[in-house]
């Protein structure tokens, strides 16, 4: 199989994330898997990173001089110009160094004439957007895939994203209509492509059959007491660590943390307790570590905004806390807590007795409630 990974999933996660852990696991040891990676992605990533960097970079700057308002103190700001370019460099060769390491196939951009881009362009087709302005970049790693299929002729390829509403068909994880049909324009079987929609999807099905699974009792005995060095309640105190740290990318669906439809943007604001630790699965890793699939209970402050048009629902949603009936013209900002079981992924190192990191996979309310 040919992994190919999109940038949302290089810029929104971590190598060092259970997942990425899972997924060099298996090109190190299967010599029917590898990992291709446009130059195009890089280049998107590295881009995102110096823009993220240059925003802190700002920001610390204003901070500084709200300070000396306040103090008249003169700060220097460690971010200088000269340690944001060897940040932005360092990172870059980072990812290199690393897809050097697990032997990745960097993909030059496909020669693609203008001309067929722009004609997908004009005729509103994935992945370009529906009015036909966006989507250039996602246009050129969809014809770098096309090429790889046509040049492996047999070889089943995945392709990894988050975007699914420019790849997938609506509401399902399989191709897009329009991309299907440049696979059959291409004489390509169908079935030799798969779109996943994360990483730790991708591990979950089809990575971890592939590695030893270990006792799961034991496992659970070894939760009950703790890990190695590492006591229930630090394991306990880690996984909350995580969860108020963790950067949530993609917006959580209402229905998972049991709120009405109508609130939207959810964030986590603060996670209070977590609780009932669960091991639903354990892995072998060939470092010797675990790759381990767990759940947990959670306390967990969300806000969200509500359209004030449905500000109904603030009375017949007693949990939901209105912090600012006025953040706009048009919105309600509100909170609420919900009790939530939280799936997550966990490496741990046996020989050190360290949970390595924690991956935050999915929510799934606990505590009843209305099915609107």
């Amino acid at each position: 199989m040919i992994i190919v990974l999109d940038t949302n999933i290089l810029y929104e996660s971590h190598f060092e994330d259970p997942s990425f852990v899972a997924l060099f696991d298996l090109l190190s040891r299967s010599e029917d898997d590898s990992l291709v990676i446009p130059q195009l992605v890089i280049d998107e990533t590295v881009n995102l990173c110096r823009e993220a960097i240059a925003k802190i970079h700002k920001t610390m700057n204003q901070q500084i001089q709200h300070y000396h308002r306040w103090t008249r103190e003169n700060l220097l700001s460690p971010l200088t110009d000269d340690k944001v370019q060897e940040a932005i460099a360092t990172y870059q060769q980072n990812l290199v160094d690393t897809f050097r390491r697990v032997e990745a196939d960097i993909r030059p951009y496909p020669k693609t004439l203008h001309e067929v881009l722009v004609a997908k362009s004009l005729a509103r087709k994935r992945p370009f957007t529906e009015d036909g302005q966006k989507g250039y970049r996602d246009a050129l790693i969809w014809a770098s895939i096309l090429d790889i299929l046509v040049e492996t002729s047999l070889e089943e390829v995945t392709f990894i994203t988050r975007n699914s509403r420019d790849f997938f068909e609506r509401e399902r994880d399989i191709l897009h209509p329009h991309l299907i049909e440049d696979l059959h324009e291409n004489n390509i079987d169908v079935e030799r492509i798969k779109v996943v929609k994360d990483l730790h999807s991708f591990v979950d099905t089809y990575v971890k059959h592939t590695m030893k699974k270990l006792d799961l009792e034991s496992v659970r005995a070894d939760f009950s007491l703790g890990l190695g060095q590492y006591t229930k309640g630090d394991i306990e105190n880690a996984i909350l660590q995580a969860l108020n740290t963790y950067q949530y990318s993609d917006e959580i669906d209402s229905h998972d943390v049991g709120l009405p439809p109508e609130v939207e943007t959810i964030n986590v604001s603060y996670v209070e307790e977590i609780s009932d630790i669960h091991t639903v699965d354990a892995r072998e890793l060939t470092s010797g570590g675990w790759f381990i699939n767990a759940t947990a209970t959670a306390h967990v402050d969300f806000d969200f905004f509500i359209y004030k048009g449905d500000s109904y629902i603030l009375e017949e949603e007693t949990s939901i806390e209105v912090n600012d009936y006025d953040w706009n013209d048009h919105y309600i900002w509100a909170q609420a807590d919900k009790l939530v079981e939280v799936t997550l992924s966990l490496t741990f190192n046996e020989q050190t007795g360290i949970v390595t990191a924690i991956e935050i996979n999915a929510f799934s309310p606990l505590q009843p409630y209305r099915t609107y």
